[in-house]
């Protein structure tokens, strides 16, 4: 039988700690610099496969070329929410069924993101799907979907 499983976690807020910068850092294994406070996430020796990743927007209202850069991304987020406690951006995590092929699970993270997520609306949805590392004792693949908060 395919199982999966899904859960929104709470809001991240500007003052919350993690920030949304550390956490777009760690889902993607990446190093990302947050342009206010000048600390550097680095992420990059994570030992989870990436099998897919990128920031959707609505193609339609012509994003600018830095709108599929992930630290650029959420850098611009942070800079436009003027308050001290602003809800900046909602994770979604989800695990998917291994009966799926990793393409399989690509296709559908691809289109529950568009067509939920970043068509026809002003919100960003930064999607990294990995693999847990191979000595892991119940290996999976799980997709973090990081979603801007709307008009941002």
């Amino acid at each position: 039988m395919a199982q999966y499983q899904l859960e929104v976690l709470p809001p991240i807020r500007r003052s919350g700690a993690p920030g949304v910068i550390a956490i777009a850092a760690r889902n993607s294994g990446e190093a990302i610099v947050d342009a206010q406070s000048g600390i550097r996430h680095d992420f990059s020796q994570s030992h989870e496969e990436v099998l897919f990743q990128g920031v959707f927007s609505e193609a339609k209202r012509n994003p600018p070329e830095w709108a599929h850069d992930r630290g650029a991304v959420w850098n611009a987020v942070l800079a436009a929410e003027d308050g001290h406690d602003e809800f900046v951006a909602q994770e979604i995590v989800a695990t998917l069924p291994e009966v799926l092929t990793d393409l399989q699970c690509t296709y559908v993270v691809k289109d529950i993101v568009r067509e939920n997520l970043s068509r026809s609306s002003n919100r960003v949805a930064d999607v990294i799907l990995r693999r847990s590392p191979e000595n892991d004792t119940s290996p999976h693949r799980s997709v973090h979907i990081s979603d801007t908060a709307a008009g941002t």
